[in-house]
């Protein structure tokens, strides 16, 4: 029996120019889901994080993040990256970053200017 996943993203801002304004909810769902969880302890430059196959989304709580326990510590950059010399893009390194794809990729490369644990979470 094939595990089954869903991601749902809900935002409320309140105190705007223009009020209070709902965003989502936006769902991704799989009826082929898969289960792991990954602990990256980072080093500084390229860390190469080896998706399973199948994978739909891939939630990054970085090393600042509330889960399993903050690293306030944690003074690095934190950038996804594509191919080699690649710029990337920014990523925080206190809020989680979802990515999801309709073919997953094998890896992600995410570069690190400072020491630090990660955790993946892949549906």
């Amino acid at each position: 029996m094939a595990a089954t996943g869903v991601v749902t993203l809900n935002a409320n801002v309140t105190g705007g120019l223009d009020g209070s304004r709902a965003f989502g909810p936006i769902t991704v769902k799989t009826t082929s889901a898969v289960t792991q969880t990954l602990s990256v302890s980072l080093s500084i430059g390229a860390n190469t994080i080896t998706l399973p196959s199948g994978t739909t989304a891939c939630v990054l709580i970085p090393p600042n993040g509330a889960n399993p326990v903050p690293n306030p510590a944690f003074s690095g950059t934190l950038t996804l990256k594509g191919v080699s010399g690649d710029t990337g893009i920014a990523i925080s390194n206190t809020y989680p970053t979802m990515l999801s794809w309709d073919t997953s990729p094998s890896s992600i490369v995410i570069n690190s200017t400072a020491t630090g644990t990660l955790s993946a979470w892949m549906m």
